[in-house]
């Protein structure tokens, strides 16, 4: 698919799981982190972590990212969501 090499274009995401996975034990083996810096995917890919780890960081840098298309991972950037 097109799509499959603009993942801000494509509406489903593979390893995203996994990727958060990795980033989280990272954190925990290497931290403390005062903050993180994310640009484009990047940035998504900081949000989600911040959202599923609230106190992971005292601030985030978010550069050019975007609200995920995969219905999967956008649902996390609701203002309703926790």
């Amino acid at each position: 698919e097109a799509t499959a090499s603009r993942p801000s274009l494509s509406h489903e995401y593979a390893g995203v799981e996994r990727s958060l996975e990795l980033l989280d034990a990272t954190c925990e083996r290497e931290g403390p982190f005062d903050g993180v810096l994310g640009f484009s995917q990047g940035a998504a890919l900081a949000a989600l972590l911040c959202m599923r780890r609230r106190t992971l960081f005292r601030f985030a840098i978010l550069v050019a990212g975007f609200v995920p298309r995969d219905p999967q991972w956008a649902a996390d950037f609701r203002p309703e969501a926790p």
